[in-house]
Formats: structure tokens, C-alpha cells, sequence
């Protein structure tokens, strides 16, 4: 996706927290839909991050992720990410900074995922929606992760090496 396309997406996101309804192209004409909002929370407690197991029936079932969702129509991402974080597993979160974002099409879903750093309210988990571990970031890789947290991973990895 080129810059303009991405200033584009950006701007149509924006609208839709001002209510305005969704093109289904770009002005410029491009056929293709723009990537859906997805946020995924970095969840750190005691240096180890939660990874989540896609459940059966799902898409991607099988595969593990950082907790997250869809942002829905007026939502902020931080907003978003809190409540699909306590649907998902019952878990309160402060949300922190921004740790990467990519653009990834998948068969069945095109989606602009962006990881928040999160910590923990409390450490009760109560998953609904598959089976969570709290692994330490050396694991990560040892995890099969759906494609887009795969190339979330590697920005989020360098954003907790710099620090």
C-alpha cells in the first residue's frame, strides 16, 4: 500500500469516529477495499506476554495471536482494545504506547493491525474464546502466529530490545 493509499485509510478512519458513512473505493479509483481497523494488546506482566490460541472454527483457528479485535464504528483504539480484551478474557488493561502496525490481506479479511502495549489489572484470566500462555519473549517465535502477528512480532521484539 503506498502512502497516499495509507493517508487515505487514514483519513476515511477518522470520518468514521465523525459518523460519516464508508466509500467503497478510494477517490483516485483503485477497486480495492481498505484494511479494517484491528488493535492487539502486547499484555506484559512479571517479563512474559500473553499469547492467545485461536479457537476451533475460527478462520485461523490454531494459530496464536496477541489478544485483540476489531475497532468497532465510533470506537478509539485504545477503546476498542480494552473491550475486546475483557469479552475475550476477561482481563481489565491499561492500554500504553503504540509498538508497531502492519497491513495484511488475508483470504478472507483485509486488516491494518496495530499493537498497544498493555499491562494488566489484575492476573485472573477467564478465556472464552481459546487457550492463553504467558510466555517469555524469547518463546514468541517458537509459537505458530498467524501471518500478521508474525510481522507484528518482529517490531514489537525491536521496540522491547530498545528499551
Amino acid at each position: 500500500m503506498s502512502k497516499r493509499d495509507l493517508q487515505k485509510a487514514r483519513q476515511w478512519e477518522e470520518s468514521q469516529q465523525k459518523g460519516a458513512s464508508r466509500p467503497s473505493k478510494l477517490s483516485h479509483g483503485n477497486p480495492f477495499v481498505l484494511p479494517v481497523p484491528v488493535v492487539a494488546a502486547v499484555i506484559l506482566f512479571n517479563g512474559r506476554i500473553l499469547l492467545h490460541q485461536r479457537k476451533k472454527g475460527d478462520a485461523l483457528e490454531g494459530t496464536w495471536e496477541f489478544p485483540g479485535g476489531k475497532v468497532e464504528k465510533g470506537e478509539t483504539p485504545e477503546g476498542a482494545l480494552k473491550r475486546e480484551i475483557k469479552e475475550e478474557i476477561g482481563l481489565e488493561i491499561a492500554v500504553m504506547e503504540r509498538m508497531g502496525e502492519v497491513v495484511h490481506r488475508y483470504p478472507h479479511i483485509y486488516i491494518r493491525l496495530t499493537a498497544y502495549k498493555a499491562i494488566p489489572k489484575g492476573v485472573v484470566l477467564n478465556s472464552t474464546e481459546g487457550i492463553c500462555h504467558w510466555v517469555h519473549p524469547r518463546e514468541v517465535e517458537n509459537y505458530p502466529l498467524s501471518p500478521a502477528d508474525r510481522r507484528l512480532w518482529r517490531q514489537i521484539r525491536d521496540a522491547l530490545d530498545s528499551k
